[in-house]
Order: C-alpha cells, then structure tokens, then sequence
C-alpha cells in the first residue's frame, strides 16, 4: 500500500472514529426524544454536509414515518409528509432495513411521491435498535453539488447506528418515566376512589381523575341498567347540558354501545364521519372530534363504559387505550363495591327503622324525636367537617340513642309527673340495655360508644360513666346537644314544648357544664345564621 492510500485510509478511519465519537456523545447527553432528535440531525449535516434532508420516525401502530427535523425542505412538506412501510424510498428504507446511496434518485421508480428534480443525490439509512427499525435518516445534495460518495455512506451507517442507540434509549428512559408515572397516579387514584363507599362521591372522583390522567376536557361514565338494557349516565366532566341530556343509549347502540355489547374498546379518530357513531350533531355542537371508550369489566362482564373526548383529531394509541383500560378497571371494583354497601345499607336501615319504630310506639310523646335527633346530629358534624363516616355513624346512632328504652316500664316512660329517685335510676340503666340489643345487631359503623355515653356531662356529672370533657366520644358529645335540642323543642308528659329562643336560651346558659362549649357554639350558629 502506498503511503497516499495509507494517508487515505488514516484520515478516513479518523473520520469515522470522529464520528462515531460525535454519535455517542449525543447518546448520552439528552434525555429527552424532541432534543435528541433535533441534535442528532444537526450533528448528522454537520458529519456529512448536505443541502437538506430530515429525520424520520416510525409509528409502530400506524405503520407510517413522519419528519420530526429536517432542513432545507418547506414547512409544508415537513407537516403533511407521511409514508408507509414499503412506500417511497424512505419507506424502503424502513421496510428493508438497507442504507441506500442514490445517485440518480428522480428515475428511481422508489423514490417519494414527492419528487424534487434539484435534488438527485440521496443518502439514505435506516435507524435500527435491538433489530427493530425507529426510523430513516435522508441527507440530499443538489445536481451542481459533489455527489455523495461510498465513504459517505459507510460514516452514516456508523452515525445512524449510533444515533438509533440514542433515540432507542431515550425512548426506553421516556417509556418507564411514563409507566411510573401511570402506575403512580393509578395507585394514587386507587386510593382515593375507594376511600369512600358513596356512590355519587366515587363517580365524581372518577370525573376528575380521568380528565386528569387522559389530559382531556370532556370524559363521561355510563353504567348498565340490565333489566333495560340501556346504559345510563351517570357521570360527566365538561360536557354540555345538551350532549348529557340525548338520554340512554341501548345496548349494542352507537359506539358506547358497542364497547359493553362486545366487552372491548373503541377507538373512533374522526366521530362526524364515523358510520356506527350515531350522535354526530351532538359532538358537532359540543365540539368534539375523536373518541376512545373502554368497558368497565367485573367478574368477566361489562358493567359499563368509561369514555374520553378530544376536541381535536386524535389517533388513540395502545399505550392510552392501556392507561385508560386500568382507570376503568380500579373504577369498576369502586363503583361495584359502593353498589354492595348500599344494598347492605339499605338493609341495615330497614331493620333500625324496625327498632325505632318499635321503640316509639311504647311512647307517643318521642314520635320523630330519634329521627330528628340523628338529622340535627349530622348537620352539626357537616359543619364541624367530620368525615362521611363519622356522619353516617352519628345518623344511625342518633337513630337508635334511646332503643334501650324498649326495656323500661311504660310507666315509667309514660309518667306525667316527677320520678321518683328509684324511677331515675331504672331511667338511667337505659344505656346499659341499649348495650345488651346492640350486640345482636351487626352493623358496620362503631356507634356504641356514640350511644352509651350520649348522657355524660362536659363537667363530669352525667352518666353512665361520670366521664368529663374530651373523655367522652365526640359523636356522644354531638348526640348530646342535638337530643337536648329537640327534647327542649317537644311536648313532654310532664311540660309543654320550649319556644326556639327560649330552646337557644337554655342550651347557651348550660354550655360547658351539661354540653361541649364548642359544640353548641356550632349548634346555635347554625341555626342562626342557616336555621334547620
């Protein structure tokens, strides 16, 4: 070899080494796709000049490349150029794998439908990674240019290869950045739908969360009636009056229809053109373009469907069909399990009814006070901001304060005058009975504690326990003051019922003695400032 050829060769290794060296710094300087695409593109016409040229993508669903940078080439090209696999010589590239040196690419039978006869010199090379192809990198010189050469095509396969680690690697990084944040917020969201067992509080929180995780405006939810075979709204997130109130749809109908009838998810890109869509004047009006739709599965049945909209054209991909299909799936458990507990509910209800009832027949003078005690006890918790549970506990306890009494003396109860000290003390032993029923009863709020101390005093002197202060429940303490309302405001054997400003009078002049200071302050602001 002669020392010009050994030159040669010296200087073209470097070229190449350079090369590749400029490749990897960008491999692991951005982690970022925008950025790393941007750079790697610049670095690339930089290697090898050329005139213009861009850097495509693949859509691994749609089967298309798009230019994501590009230079000397209109904005207009740059927006609406999509080739398929196998299409134009770009899409050969992709399909084949095979970098590509076009020295005459107008007559070239695979060159892009968009022919541009001042550019005939072409390189092309594909972007391969893990021997999947992520994309074409194409460099262009004009006729008056030098044509590319072989050594230009052997630097940008070394480039390319360099630069698919790159983009396979920040595309891997952005992947499980998306994935944790998914799992993250799913967790997230997880948690705060079943934290709570009211139906319409779970629906509300699904709303919110799906707006938040899909990053859209419009998401509705519809729930399956069986018997009639309609899915019903139940819930929505920004949609108009008009598009809530088009009514059912029927099973099997439109697309939501579909989704439950076959259990699998729709995606529709374009609804007004869409023939199984069959409200498109109602998404005209709202404003809506594209659809995505997955069926809430429980126990392998569709109960339902979670629906997103995009008020742009929008192709849904796998990885939010995905992301979606998980929502739906924590959203189904929430919906059924809130479902379960009011039927329990209901029945838990049926049967405290069944007691009160048999409670106040015994005394027709406390007719509706138990009632009425729960309600004033439930207001008062609303607004000193207890949790639903707390309320719910107080709204059956304040139902069932006085069951005890099932076991004491008609009259005794029913005495128009004074008690003796010994009718008193069977009077006082109604907490204690109240205890001895409960335990027969299952119910699944803690309201024993609520219902045996309701009687103590703020300053000790009550019963059964001669508790004081902050020692007593604070449901108790609540049920104290709503009972001592409403008893003030009802007729009584031995006296006629209390006028409301005298009822408020009393209740003040006995705060911090026979009730929490605190609690009536909330009690007598409420009735004055909202009444009951």
């Amino acid at each position: 070899m002669s020392r010009q050829d050994k030159s040669e060769l010296l200087e073209r290794r470097t070229r190449e080494l350079s090369t590749l060296y400029e490749a990897s710094k960008i491999a692991s300087s951005s982690l970022n796709l925008e950025e790393a695409v941007a750079a790697i593109f610049q670095k690339a016409t930089q290697v090898i000049w050329a005139e213009s040229g861009s850097l495509m993508l693949l859509d691994q669903e749609r089967k298309v490349l798009t230019i994501k940078a590009a230079c000397g080439l209109e904005e207009e090209v740059i927006q609406k150029t999509e080739l398929k696999v196998g299409e134009g010589i770009a899409g050969w590239v992709a399909k084949f794998a095979e970098p590509l040196l076009l020295r005459d690419g107008v007559e070239d039978p695979r060159f892009a439908p968009i022919k541009r006869k001042d550019y005939i010199n072409a390189l092309i090379a594909p972007l391969t990674f893990k021997e999947e192809v992520l994309g074409v990198l194409c460099l262009n010189r004009s006729l008056t240019s030098e044509p590319f050469t072989e050594e230009d095509l052997t630097l940008l396969r070394l480039f390319a290869n360099e630069a698919a680690i790159a983009i396979g690697n920040v595309r891997l990084h952005e992947e499980k950045e998306r994935r944790l944040k998914d799992l993250s917020a799913l967790f997230e969201i997880g948690q705060a739908i079943t934290s709570t067992l009211n139906l319409k509080e779970i629906l509300n929180l699904i709303m919110h969360f799906t707006a938040q995780l899909m990053g859209v405006q419009n998401c509705s939810l519809r729930l399956l009636d069986k018997e009639k075979k309609e899915l019903i709204l139940k819930a929505s997130y920004g949609l108009g009056e008009a598009y809530i109130e088009k009514g059912p749809v029927k099973l099997g109908q439109s697309l939501v229809g579909e989704v439950v009838q076959e259990g699998k998810p729709i995606a529709a890109f374009d609804l007004l053109k869409n023939h199984r869509y069959e409200y498109p004047e109602y998404a005209r009006r709202e404003g809506i373009y594209s659809l995505l739709s997955v069926p809430l599965i429980l126990k392998g049945e569709a109960i339902g469907a979670l629906t997103v909209y995009a008020k742009s054209p929008h192709r849904y991909l796998q990885e939010e069909i995905n992301r979606l299909y998980s929502l739906a799936h924590q959203a189904a458990i929430a919906i059924e399990n809130a479902r379960l507990y009011q039927e329990l509910h209901e029945i838990y209800l049926s049967l405290v009814n069944t007691l009160v009832a048999a409670m106040e027949a015994k005394d027709p003078f406390t007719q509706g006070h138990s009632a009425r005690a729960s309600e004033y006890a439930v207001i008062i918790a609303e607004e000193m901001g207890l949790s639903s549970y707390q309320k719910e506990a107080l709204r059956v306890a304040g139902l069932l304060h006085d069951v005890g009494k099932i076991g004491i003396s008609d009259t005794i109860l029913l005495k128009p005058g004074q008690l003796t000290e010994e009718e008193w003390r069977i009077i006082k032993t109604h907490p204690d009975l109240s205890l001895n029923i409960l335990p027969e009863i299952s119910l699944p709020w803690d309201i024993k504690p609520i219902i045996y101390h309701h009687h103590e005093r703020f300053d000790g002197g009550g019963y059964p326990a001669g508790l004081k202060g902050e020692e007593i429940p604070l449901g108790a303490r609540i049920l104290a003051a709503a009972d001592c309302f409403d008893a003030m405001m009802a007729n009584r054997p031995y006296r006629e019922a209390f006028s409301r400003e005298e009822t408020l009078a009393q209740i003040e002049s006995v705060a911090g003695h026979q009730l929490d200071p605190e609690i009536v302050r909330v009690l007598i602001q409420r009735i004055k400032t909202k009444g009951w």
